[in-house]
């Protein structure tokens, strides 16, 4: 009776175990579908093509203008940027924090840009910042005047400190990117949920 029970694991049990163990590498593996991404606006203040580094000047809300002094030139700091649920475009800057603060939280997803913070002009409500580019995005870059508007798009996840930008665009409208003066926003500046 013992050999019998040691042939039926060997011979049918192994088999199966083995196969389900395979499958469970495999899902593992596989990637878990399309990467989300949203677009947000801004300004093209400058580009340096050998550092692959773009200047932009995006609008920031009447609530975080209020605070803007507290950021230096060179700090490494977090957007965090107006969710719009009708699309994957988002409004203006609602929330900025120091880099390792949001990254001491655990968060790596969301409407989240890490860049490095260059100036800001808080009666405009503008933020001038740098964030690296990708090679492929560097043509567009070098093409595009000081002064346009361009859209990107960037994954949900950024999980590393230089910004993950999967593509640069000059959009047809000719909307400008950032707000006029007399525009109110009214976002709160609470920072955001880890999700």
């Amino acid at each position: 009776m013992r050999p019998n029970f040691v042939w039926f694991v060997s011979a049918v049990l192994l088999p199966v175990l083995l196969a389900g163990a395979v499958q469970i590498a495999l899902a593992q593996a596989a990637p878990s579908g399309p990467k989300r991404t949203y677009v947000w606006s801004a300004e093209i203040v400058s580009f340096d093509t050998s550092a692959k580094t773009m200047t932009a000047k995006a609008a920031v809300t009447e609530a975080v203008a209020k605070y803007l002094d507290r950021f230096k030139p060179g700090q490494h700091i977090m957007l965090v940027w107006t969710a719009d649920n009708t699309g994957p475009e988002t409004g203006p800057v609602r929330y900025i924090e120091i880099y390792d603060a949001m990254k001491g939280s655990n968060v790596d997803q969301g409407y989240i840009l890490p860049v490095e913070f260059l100036a800001a002009d808080a009666a405009a409500r503008t933020i001038t910042f740098k964030a690296t580019v990708p090679a492929d995005a560097v043509q567009t870059l070098a093409a595009i005047q000081p002064g346009r508007s361009i859209a990107v798009t960037t994954p949900m996840r950024q999980p590393s400190e230089t910004a993950a930008i999967t593509s640069i665009e000059i959009p047809d409208r000719s909307q400008p990117a950032l707000p006029k003066s007399s525009e109110t926003h009214q976002e709160g500046s609470a920072p955001p949920r880890a999700r």
